[in-house]
């Protein structure tokens, strides 16, 4: 049996990591690693501000315990507001009213009167 020289060598080596790279790359693309709440599965239609909570899905959502899409289909609520509001009840707890919303940045007055009848805290 013939014995390999260093440059075979490390052309094996490349070839054998470049195998292990394709294998892991196609194994990995199966797996999501986003964490996903159960209420965010699949986007909800958003609600206009002509419509009442029944008529959006039901009870008003709750701002302590809603998911990302549930808190998008709040009037004036965008991607960027919802993580914002997530991100406000990691640090700082449970919202205890309604109102401590606007705490959040990028909620006013004119955006908590768009959303007052559709959000609840219970």
């Amino acid at each position: 049996m013939k014995k390999l020289d260093n440059s075979h060598k490390a052309l094996l080596i490349c070839v054998f990591a470049f195998i292990i790279y394709i294998a892991a790359s196609c194994t990995f693309s199966f797996f999501s690693f986003e964490r996903t709440d159960v209420s965010d599965r699949e986007p909800l239609a958003a609600a206009t501000e002509d419509e009442s909570p029944a008529q959006y899905g039901g009870e008003p959502v709750n701002i302590n315990t809603a998911g990302k899409y549930e808190l998008e289909r709040l009037p004036g609520v965008s991607e960027a507001t919802a993580r914002k509001i997530i991100e406000f009840r990691e640090e700082y707890g449970a919202f205890e009213s309604a109102e401590e919303i606007m705490l959040v940045s990028g909620i006013g007055e004119k955006k908590f009167e768009a959303m007052r009848e559709y959000i609840t805290v219970d």
